[in-house]
């Protein structure tokens, strides 16, 4: 596939470059392929002190403080990171608190010290910030500097080594604000400016900017961990406060082996510890953040969490660490995890800048690693209470830890099956209900072990308690092989990786080339030939075999396929169990290959166990004889034994019975109840679907009161009324709520609004209340609004709500009619259809409304409809308005051109003129009326554009001309400006020079009548001129401003239409994938308003940009298609242009010859009158262009 990817990769780059060091984008010029730099030069750490305090303080203000914290660091640390460059200060990392500086070229030591000088006078004169003072301490070394960039997910810089160690040293021997330097660098500075290696006076030295070198844009991109490019590259690295789960992994011993076996032999090791640490992450999407730098070592930073929120951080954090230190490590390895608040943004200037995590939460997980032993995991007791049930732990002796008045409190994290005293997660809970299923299980199982194997579904409902069966198979058959994969949603889409996983779990053992040449070699020689391509499926490259060589390319796939199936089917063990769950969320090569593997379970004695959501949802194919056990819901006594277990047989009987009754046999819904029950010690919540209710419940009566009436008001309550609401009602009037409704009900930026904190409380406090009082209060707010009690902008569109709410019919049609005109006013029209539906509503429930007044409200409703792309309901509430308006011609003939309208969108174009004949046929007796004539030219007009669409353009235009003399005879101006800029764009494509004299009549008329709509159809107009002659810039433009009209009218599918213009033009340029992305869009948008022709317009476009991809046959399959639709509707204007496109894909081929004969065949229908002008230019062109060489 041919696509401009480089512009984009370029974009991306650009904007992700300022976060890379120069040293490693210059790595390449300095290093060439090696993966270790050593380089004389000067190491600068400082460690700025007070930082983090400022921060944790800073961030309990909330939203504002978040900003201030970014205003802060970004001032303090930027103007360091400003003065640093200016003497080559290479910025190498942020560690949030510290500042690694990197200076080499001549004169290094001497511009290192007077950096370090600079920047802490630039401190000093920023002064503190709400009496809280920030000063850094610094420490100097000179001499070879080790470097490494590692990884394969992404390129880490690894800065360690014995310089490191002893700027750290230096650095951390010093008082807060000196700059202590050490003997190396001292050598090269005038003594007049030491006094025991503390700097007392300003260095001199010469200018020396930093060079920041050009590098490849997927460079620049692979220095920056994948889960943080796309954050980074869209601006999206703003400070905010977000809960984690933060660790750190340190590494030591690296001097040693640097000093003994050299740089090489510790890149190495370096670079297997980065690989491992990479993969665990990203297979569960924690961020692994950066590496910092530290004495004889250095720490991986992990963050879950950050930059996208996760449900499950803890877990996943401590399942990639206790799964590294697990695993042998080149470096001895501990790790220390907590969870909390952090700040998370982007920190320095536009040319240096870091992504990070400050808070108190990040420091004590630091604290925590410092205590763990090597090769152990060691987490906070706030990690460990929520994920208890999923690792064994052991609780250490608490210990003291800077910054913390009490010890901190921290548990080693074993390796799940390392202690037998406890089980995986669920075991705390009974296995009951199930009885019969596990029998069933139990015996397929041990029938495996006979010699016959076996594939089992387990298939049910989310939470209905598959995991816990198969937990509990497991548990009671302990000499049983087990081999488990698991499905993840996050990475279903990733091919074959739920085969990567699988393998994990067979060889016990890393998947890579070595460990699959030595099972290969012991276990299946078979596959020895075919290795090629099953390391193509695992993205691990061999050397070509005669067997893979002679592959055709057409059979490589499936080729493969097999390969892997036949290497499972030999490493695999028989008379083991092989688990699967989640099959459905298994990634789709994975699952195809597990299919193929579970048709040969039973001749193998492997049992098979997949769990699905439901029958079929997991398998890709069939397999003969499958036993599908389908779990329904739990017995109301099963359910009774898990709740009388998790809340304890004291609990009240009729507590336990509502509980049961309210999960409804789901086991997972009684375990959240049971939480709920315990959380709140009052009785039980009244739903199963939340735990809101249960906060509500456990309120005073009358605080709970307070809080349903003002859930009547709405997710926004206007404070005054809520007293009076209040007050009508018995309760505190006040205009804040009582104190014991803060944590539901609080004050809003704009005053005297109130807010819910969440919309759902306001939900389950209105759904609390009976259908009586609710409607009673409801009325009392519309009659307090009514009354001018209170003063409230929206009054009329509240009265509407309120007035339908209380079931008064009258009111609610009054009101609710009222506030879609005005919401019709403000181009407003999914709030128009939404009123107009309360006003149809209260008729429904009140018949006998006049038919005028019901047939203008079913056409307003058409009309948003109509504008909104709901084409359906549009067509019914025209049809509605006609049967009130059966005697009246000129209404008739109106909803009729209405409706005609609806069928052109939809490519309907035979049954849009048969509706507009009839509606011509009404008009034409009444030509003298001025409502007559009005419509006469309305019908003109519609005529034409469906013409237009047929590609008819002399019948188009003879009926704008129509249309425009109708219109001025009747002084109509909005119809003679829809005329205008239809002809225009008629003769436009027609290729008729009158076109030029309509071009800028309409816009002007559609501004002056307020017209949205039209001023984007004139705008498309100029668009399409512009395009066509030459001017694609101006026509984005004019596209982009039709778009935006449109938009603001509600105009779905004209928005599509512009957007798919705008396509075209990034088509034309090669920037393919934009383009198609954006083609996709507008496509989805037609397909879901059934606007059949527009998209095959698309899809022809789609079509012409697969063949400028070299996607030939999928580009003639899309053209064709477009041909037989347009074909079909009568498009033939757009039918000849994908005709046209077709010739193009066979130019592009080499099929000069066929491309002519397309074009002879075409060029004949074309002098019968259809196509546009346009398109005849092209095709000039392209015979001129095709015809010079030999065919």
């Amino acid at each position: 596939m041919t696509t401009d990817n480089s512009s984009i990769a370029g974009i991306e780059a650009a904007l992700l470059k300022p976060y890379v060091p120069s040293i490693v984008l210059g790595w390449k010029e300095l290093a060439g392929a090696a993966d270790v730099l050593e380089i004389e030069g000067t190491l600068v750490h400082l460690d700025i002190t007070g930082s983090t305090a400022l921060a944790d303080h800073l961030l309990k203000l909330g939203k504002e403080g978040s900003e201030e914290v970014a205003f802060v660091l970004d001032e303090r640390f930027g103007a360091m990171l400003t003065i640093a460059p200016e003497y080559g200060g290479d910025l190498l990392k942020f560690g949030g608190d510290s500042l690694l500086l990197l200076f080499r070229g001549d004169q290094h030591a001497r511009r290192a010290v007077a950096a370090a000088h600079a920047m802490r006078a630039r401190l000093r004169s920023i002064g503190p910030h709400r009496r809280r003072r920030l000063r850094m301490t610094v420490g100097v070394h000179s001499g070879l500097v080790s470097l490494f960039l590692c990884g394969h997910h992404h390129r880490e810089l690894i800065v360690t080594g014995p310089a490191l160690t002893n700027a750290v040293a230096l650095g951390e021997g010093g008082r807060p604000g000196s700059i202590r330097v050490g003997p190396s660098t001292a050598e090269c500075l005038p003594p007049s400016t030491l006094n025991n290696g503390l700097l007392c006076r300003p260095v001199r030295t010469a200018a020396h900017s930093l060079a920041v070198p050009d590098a490849p844009a997927d460079w620049v991109i692979g220095a920056i961990p994948r889960a943080l490019r796309e954050h980074l590259a869209t601006d999206l690295a703003r400070g905010e406060h977000r809960p984690v789960a933060v660790g750190f992994l340190r590494f030591d011993g690296v001097d040693a082996v640097l000093r003994d076996a050299g740089p090489q032999a510790v890149a190495e090791r370096l670079q297997e510890l980065t690989s491992t640490v990479q993969d665990r992450a990203a297979e569960s999407e924690v961020c692994p953040l950066y590496v910092d730098a530290s004495r004889d070592g250095g720490q991986f930073v992990l963050v879950a969490g950050v930059p996208t929120a996760l449900a499950d951080a803890e877990q996943r954090l401590l399942s990639v660490l206790r799964e590294v230190v697990s695993r042998p490590s080149p470096f001895p390895i501990r790790a220390g995890v907590n969870r909390g608040r952090v700040f998370a943004g982007d920190i320095g200037t536009k040319a240096r800048r870091a992504y990070t995590i400050l808070g108190d939460s990040v420091n004590v997980a630091a604290r925590i690693m410092a205590h763990a032993a090597p090769g152990s995991v060691l987490a906070s007791e706030d990690v460990v209470r929520r994920t208890a049930l999923a690792f064994p732990v052991r609780e250490v002796a608490p210990f003291a830890a800077k910054g913390k008045r009490r010890p901190v409190r921290a548990y080693s994290v074993e390796k799940p099956g390392e202690r037998a005293s406890v089980d995986e997660g669920g075991f705390g809970r009974p296995a009951v209900g199930r009885v019969r299923e596990l029998s069933l299980l139990m015996s397929r199982l041990e029938a495996s072990f006979r010699g016959v194997g076996d594939v089992v579904e387990l298939a049910g409902a989310a939470g209905i308690g598959k995991t816990r069966l198969v937990q509990e198979l497991r548990h009671r058959s302990p000499g049983i092989p087990w081999f488990q994969l698991t499905g993840h949603s996050a990475v279903s889409g990733i091919p074959y990786y739920g085969i990567r996983s699988l393998l994990r779990w067979v060889f016990q053992a890393e998947v890579n080339r070595l460990t699959l040449e030595r099972i290969v070699h012991e276990r299946a020689p078979n596959s020895a030939p075919w290795l090629p391509l099953i390391g193509e499926i695992l993205d691990i490259p061999f050397p070509s075999t005669p067997e893979s060589e002679s592959l055709a390319p057409e059979f490589r796939s499936e080729r493969a396929v097999t390969a892997m199936v036949e290497f499972l089917a030999s490493v695999c063990p028989s008379h083991a169990a092989y688990i699967f769950d989640d099959l459905h969320y298994v990634d789709a090569s994975s699952r195809a290959v597990i299919a193929r593997l579970a048709a040969e379970a039973r001749e193998r004695s492997w049992f098979f166990l997949v769990t699905t959501m439901g029958p079929g949802s997991g398998l890709p194919s069939p397999i003969p004889d499958v036993e599908v056990v389908e779990l329904s819901a739990l017995p109301p006594d099963a359910i009774g034994e898990i709740v009388t277990t998790l809340i304890g047989s004291d609990a009240h009987p009729i507590d336990i019975e509502a509980i049961a009754d309210r999960a409804e046999g789901n086991p997972f819904y009684a375990i959240q109840l049971c939480e709920a029950y315990s959380t709140t010690g009052e009785g039980l919540p009244d739903a199963v679907e939340t735990a809101i209710t249960a906060s509500i419940d456990v309120l005073p009566p009358a605080a709970r009161q307070f809080l349903r009436i003002a859930a009547i008001l709405g997710p926004g309550v206007h404070g005054p009324l809520l007293s009076n609401l209040a007050r009508a009602n018995g309760q505190v009037a006040r205009g804040v709520p009582p104190a014991a409704l803060q944590g539901f009900l609080q004050s809003a930026p704009d005053p005297p609004y109130l807010r819910f904190n969440h919309r759902l409380v306001q939900e389950a406090a209105y759904e609390s209340l009976p259908f009586r009082e609710r409607r009673s209060l409801h009325r009392q707010a519309a009659e307090l609004i009514q009354s001018g009690t209170v003063e409230l902008p929206d009054r009329i569109e509240l009265l509407a709500y309120h007035y339908s709410r209380a079931g008064a019919r009258e009111d609610a049609w009054h009101y609710s009619v009222d506030a879609a005109r005005r919401a019709a006013s403000k181009h407003a029209n999914a709030e128009v259809v939404a009123f107009l539906e309360l006003a149809l509503d209260s008729v429904r429930r009140n018949p006998g409304r006049k038919p005028d007044d019901l047939a203008e409200v079913y056409e307003l409703h058409g009309d948003a409809c109509d504008v909104l792309a709901r084409y359906p309901e549009a067509d019914a509430s025209y049809s509605s308005a006609r049967r009130l308006l059966a005697d009246l011609p000129v209404a008739n003939a109106r909803l009729m051109r209405k409706q005609a309208l609806l069928k052109e969108r939809v490519g309907r174009y035979p049954d849009a003129l048969r509706m507009l004949g009839r509606a011509t046929h009404l008009l034409e007796h009444l030509e003298h009326s001025a409502e007559a004539m009005a419509e006469r030219a309305e019908v003109f007009i519609a005529h034409a554009g469906v013409r237009f669409r047929q590609g008819r353009y002399v019948e188009a235009a003879e009926s704008c001309r129509q249309a425009m003399l109708v219109a001025q005879a009747a002084g109509l101006r909005s119809a003679e400006a829809h005329a205008y800029y239809l002809i225009e764009n008629t003769l436009s494509l027609a290729g008729h020079p009158e076109a030029i004299r309509y071009r800028d009549r309409a816009l002007p008329i559609f501004e002056e009548v307020g017209d949205l709509l039209g001023q984007a159809n004139v705008l498309n107009n100029l668009g399409v001129s512009a395009y066509h002659e030459g001017r694609p810039d101006e026509a984005l433009a004019l596209w982009e401003r039709s778009r935006h009209a449109r938009e603001a009218a509600g105009d779905v599918v004209g928005a599509a239409i512009q957007l798919n213009n705008i396509a075209e033009v990034y088509s034309d340029r090669g920037d393919l994938e934009t383009a198609a992305d954006m083609f996709r869009v507008a496509k989805r948008t037609f397909d879901q308003t059934h606007s059949t022709g527009l998209a095959a317009v698309v899809v022809s476009n789609l079509g012409r940009l697969a063949t400028r991809s070299g996607r030939f046959d999928e580009g003639e399959e899309l053209l064709q298609a477009a041909v037989d639709v347009m074909g079909e509707l009568g498009a033939t204007a757009f039918e000849a242009e994908a005709e046209f496109r077709l010739a193009e894909n066979e130019a592009a081929r080499g099929h000069r010859r066929e491309a002519l004969e397309r074009i002879d065949a075409l060029e004949a229908r074309l002098a019968r009158g259809s196509g546009s002008a346009p398109l005849r230019v092209s095709l000039a062109q392209a015979r001129a262009e095709w015809s010079e060489r030999p065919v």
